[in-house]
This record gives structure tokens, C-alpha cells and sequence, in this order.
């Protein structure tokens, strides 16, 4: 069983590649061994010192970890714009992760972290993961097969999820797929919970999160060659939140130049979760932040604010926590990267044609999402194999009770979700007198993610796609034999596609992070390199490509198409489709029937 670890010692000559005689070297090619790390130095003159990761199948990895993006956002730059790094003389150590930004996590995300993971406000870090030969062959170009451009390798800028209050860059290890795909994969950390979304106060910037990912993605077009990248070919790739913000990014004029295509896995802007206009619920925030730091007496709330320490703005926190159900943050209006509430954004329809995106979702995506809300809204345990909703009048009240999940797109709340709820489960008629299933447990996982994934996701790439964006759309439906983490019930869940995509099969165990240490089989392998490929075909040139005879996947608009990846990936027709425009008109209906606010 080969783990994740440094090269091997070998015997071979020492020598150095002098990129520019007139500069300090870009790159010093150093013996094929792990007493001497890989080395790069940056435009600013410093250089970052990065470690080695040697994968099962022989292939090596150059990891360069905890690079300084921006400064760190403590002190006067507490709830304020970020501000470039300006670097340092010498050499840096790249082989440790930098701290993740300050949060609150609960134990249902133990795979986010391992037992080093360190917690602070100075989190503005991002990590680069490439090969030797991409920077070596950057200056020496010898025309490998993914590499089409002379300026160097497509770029996977990869942005976490979390609903915005938890993650970090790290808990994805890219090595598997930079081995694999020939891509750099690029990680970041940004601002999360109050000190990301706080969103309402005087003088304060709104999503500063999102002003955070911006300026990661600008040292990226001033740095990202000197690994072996192409700055002209960035891809960001969100998942969950993060695919929220991508969509935010890939709409937004304020991104134009530092990217040109985009990835979304389950999640988007349209979602009900990832924008906030609960004008109230911020002001109640806020107020309970400046209650509990003892802010709220001071002449300049602002300035208090920016003096007390990360333990009591984690204090504050624990109380917002205490008061609301769920930890929600998302972004909001900002006349700066958001112009607009979502919908105007998506009825506008001034879309930049020239970045074409991939649209993913799993299959199954509310099956974990319906364990913990059936958990939060009821203390019911769904995970088990064998547990059940009893009836539909279960049914609805668990549905209906998790209230925090229609945030305002459900005006009347009960009703509406009522109206919605009888989509799924309709009433006991005298066809089907008996109004007891045993697979309710199953629609209310359907429920939950066409409601909350796939049918907001799939409306906002079928608008984009009118107004001529490229857009590819797949669903991921393989579930391995292997995985026995989760309750196989659950299906093919919220972000399962993530491991295989990142080539997690490939590389095992992870040096950084815990999500990778669980076996996984001969299909699983076959299926990473599957997704592998679709993701960095895409990164390469904007179009995913599977060498399946045919297979032949079309843009939305000029079909209606949707890859079905699994172990035999296959092209379908209309999916959801329906399920998503009746659930749609539904809301739609009930919004003209009851437009006032919550």
C-alpha cells in the first residue's frame, strides 16, 4: 500500500538551469531526491520553497503550500478590502499549509480538517500544485500532448464550499489531478462567516469573501507562469458555495481578464441559499456582534470592531450561532461584483459568450442533505439503512419545518411549501388510497435536491446557454462499492464527484488533509481517470471530451443533452428537466399569489 510521500533518494548530478542571466533563477532544477525541494522564485525576487509528493504510480508532484496572497486581513484591515502581499527577500518555506480562516465547524465536516489544521485570521494563503517539467518546459517547450500553448499549462483555480462558514484550500489535495491531467491546480482560502459575509454596517464592505477570491485570482495572472501555468487559461471550479461564487465571478464585469472558463459543481447563484436579502437577518446579526464585543456603547463602532481580539469576534459568533438555526451567510447587492439580486442578473442577460462553462451535479444530491436536515428540524436519524418517514403527514412537516431552507423564495412559507411538498407526495387519491410508502425517505431526498441543487443550477445554464454561453451540462452517477462511510441509501451525494475529479484514486492519502484515507477499488480508478479527463480537456481548450466512440456531447442550446459519468459515461435527453420547470412554475405560482416578504 504506497502512501503519499517525498522522492525517493537516487543517485544523479546536480545541476542548475539558468532561466534569465539577468535575473535570479526562475527555477533551480535540483537532484531527482528529497533532501533538496523543488524551488521557485517569484517576479516580486523572493522564492518559495516548496516539497515533493511521489504518487503510487510513480508519478511526482511539486507542492508549494502557504503562499501569502494578501496581507494579513487583521488590525485596520478587519472588514476591509484586502491588500496585496508585497513578498520578501529570500527564500520561503512552501511545504506547510498556511492557517485556515477563522470558523466554527461542527463535526459533520471532519474531512475539511485534520489534527494540525491551525485556525486564524491571518488565512489569506493559497497553494499551487504543479510538476517539474511544467516550469522546466515553460522557457524549453517540447510540445507535450496537453500542451497547446507556448506560454504553459491550463490552470484548475479551485474555490471551496462550506455555505460560506467553513473550508479551507488544502482540504482538496490536487496532486492526483495535476499528475494525471497535466494541469497546475491552484488552491486558495477566503473570509468566511462575519469576517467574510457580514454584509450590513456602516463603512464596511460588502463580500469581502469574494473580494478576497478576486485578488488570489490577480496573483495568479502576475505569478502563475513562473510554475509552469498559462495565465490565459484559468479555470475556477467551485463546489457547493464555491460553485456559487464561481457563478457570482463568471457573471460579474468585474472579473473580465482573470479567467476564462468556469466549472460549477452543485451549487449556483440562482440556488435559494446562496443569496442573502434578509435586510432584518443582517441588522440582527450585526447587532449581536456589536452586543458581544462591547461595541455597541463606542463613538466608532467600526474602529472598536477592527480592535478586539479573534477570541471575542469567535465569541460573537458562538452567540449569532445561538440565535439562529443555521449558520447562513451568503453574499449580497454590493454595486461592485454583485450589481444585482441573482434573478436580474440571470433576466439581464448580458453574458461574456466568450467563457464557456461545465455544469455538474450528482445524482442523489439530497441524500445527505436530507440526514441532516431531517436531524436539525426534528431530531429524526435518517441514516440508518433501515429508517424511515412514516407517512406523508411526516413528510410534510419535515419539510415544511426546515423553513431556513425556502429563505424568501417561499413568501407563505407554510403554504407554499405545502404546494411544493404535494409535487413529490400527492395526495391519497382512489387509485392510491393508503398514504404509507416505504420510499418517502427517497422523495424527500429528491426534494432536497432538486429544490436546493439541481433545478436552480439547471434553470441558470439553460438561461446562459440562450444568450449563447457555452455551456456543457453532466450529472454524476457512479457510486462505488467501496465508499461505506455513508449510508448507501443516500445515493450519490452532494459533491461526490469531487474525489474522482481530483484524482483522490490516484494519490490515496493525503499529506494535508483526511478526506483521501479510504480505500478505493479498480472502478474507482477507472472512473477518476474518466472525470479526470473531462475536467482537464475542458481546462485545456473549454470543451469536456471523453475518447468514447460515439459519445458525442453537445453545448446546451444546440442540444439537450446531459452526460450521464459513471463507469460507462452515455449521453441523455431532457434530464430533470421536467421534474425542474413543474417544481419551478410551482414557486413561481406562488410568488404571484403571495409576494409579501417573510
Amino acid at each position: 500500500n504506497f502512501i503519499l510521500r517525498m522522492l525517493s533518494l537516487h543517485l544523479s548530478l546536480v545541476f542548475v538551469l539558468v532561466m534569465n542571466t539577468d535575473s535570479a533563477d526562475l527555477y533551480r532544477r535540483v537532484p531527482i531526491g528529497d533532501r533538496v525541494p523543488p524551488e521557485v522564485t517569484l517576479p516580486h525576487g523572493g522564492t518559495v520553497t516548496g516539497t515533493r509528493i511521489r504518487l503510487p504510480n510513480q508519478r511526482t508532484v511539486s507542492a508549494f503550500v502557504g503562499i501569502p496572497y494578501a496581507k494579513p486581513p487583521v488590525g485596520n484591515l478587519r472588514f476591509a478590502k484586502p491588500v496585496p502581499d508585497e513578498g520578501w527577500s529570500g527564500r520561503r518555506d512552501a511545504s506547510k499549509p498556511g492557517p485556515s480562516c477563522l470558523q466554527n465547524y461542527g463535526e459533520q465536516f471532519p474531512y475539511f480538517f485534520n489534527d494540525q489544521t491551525n485556525f486564524s485570521e491571518n488565512c489569506l494563503y493559497l497553494n499551487v500544485f504543479t510538476q517539474s517539467r511544467f516550469i522546466e518546459q515553460t522557457n524549453h517547450p517540447v510540445n507535450p500532448q496537453n500542451r497547446s500553448h507556448s506560454s504553459g499549462w491550463p490552470i484548475i483555480f479551485y474555490i471551496h464550499g462550506g455555505s460560506f462558514s467553513t473550508g479551507d484550500g488544502i482540504n482538496r489535495d490536487g496532486s492526483g489531478l495535476t499528475a494525471q491531467g497535466d494541469v497546475l491546480f491552484v488552491s486558495i482560502n477566503y473570509r468566511l462567516q462575519l469576517l467574510g459575509f457580514l454584509n450590513y454596517g456602516e463603512n464596511i464592505p460588502k463580500n469581502l469573501g469574494l473580494h478576497d477570491i478576486i485578488m488570489a485570482l490577480e496573483w495568479v495572472q502576475k505569478n502563475i507562469q513562473r510554475f509552469g501555468g498559462d495565465s490565459e487559461r484559468v479555470t475556477i471550479v467551485g463546489e457547493s458555495a464555491g460553485a456559487a461564487i464561481v457563478t457570482y465571478l463568471h457573471l460579474s464585469d468585474r472579473t473580465r481578464g482573470l479567467f476564462s472558463r468556469s466549472i460549477i459543481l452543485s451549487g449556483s447563484l440562482s440556488a435559494p441559499w446562496a443569496f442573502m436579502s434578509n435586510v432584518d437577518e443582517l441588522q440582527q446579526k450585526f447587532n449581536i456582534l456589536v452586543r458581544n464585543t462591547s461595541c455597541d456603547n463606542e463613538y466608532s463602532t467600526l474602529r472598536c470592531l477592527k480592535s478586539v481580539s479573534s477570541e471575542s469576534i469567535t465569541a460573537a459568533h458562538n452567540a449569532i450561532n445561538a440565535e439562529y438555526m443555521m449558520d447562513v451567510w451568503a453574499p449580497v447587492v454590493d454595486n461592485d461584483v454583485v450589481m444585482y439580486e441573482p434573478r436580474t442578473i440571470l433576466e439581464k442577460g448580458a453574458f461574456d459568450t466568450d467563457r464557456p462553462m461545465l455544469s455538474g451535479v450528482c445524482e442523489d444530491e439530497g441524500g445527505h442533505l436530507a440526514v441532516i436536515f431531517a436531524l436539525i428540524t426534528s431530531g429524526k436519524d435518517l441514516k440508518p439503512e433501515n429508517s424511515t418517514i412514516k407517512d406523508i403527514g411526516e413528510f410534510k412537516a419535515l419539510s415544511v419545518d426546515s423553513r431556513w431552507i425556502y429563505n424568501e423564495t417561499l413568501p407563505c412559507m407554510e403554504d407554499g411549501g405545502l404546494e411544493v411538498v404535494k409535487l413529490y407526495c400527492p395526495p391519497p387519491d382512489d387509485e392510491r388510497p393508503d398514504d404509507t410508502e416505504p420510499d418517502l425517505k427517497y422523495k424527500y431526498s429528491d426534494f432536497l435536491g432538486d429544490w436546493l441543487m439541481i433545478c436552480p443550477q439547471q434553470t441558470m445554464a439553460q438561461l446562459l446557454a440562450s444568450s449563447g454561453v457555452p455551456v456543457y451540462q453532466y450529472v454524476f452517477s457512479y457510486q462505488s462499492l467501496s465508499n461505506t462511510e455513508d449510508p448507501k441509501w443516500t445515493g450519490v451525494q452532494h459533491n461526490a464527484d469531487m474525489a474522482y475529479a481530483f484524482g483522490l484514486p490516484f494519490s490515496l492519502e493525503s499529506q494535508f488533509t483526511n478526506e483521501s484515507k479510504r480505500e478505493y477499488n479498480r472502478d474507482d480508478v477507472i472512473v477518476s481517470q474518466m472525470m479526470i479527463s473531462v475536467f482537464s480537456s475542458f481546462a485545456s481548450s473549454g470543451v469536456p471530451k471523453l475518447d468514447i466512440d460515439e459519445f458525442e456531447w453537445l453545448p446546451l442550446g444546440e442540444s439537450i443533452h446531459t452526460a450521464k459519468l459513471e463507469k460507462f459515461p452515455y449521453i441523455v435527453e431532457e434530464w430533470r428537466m421536467a421534474e425542474c420547470k413543474e417544481l419551478t412554475d410551482t414557486v413561481l405560482k406562488n410568488e404571484q399569489e403571495c409576494p409579501e416578504t417573510i
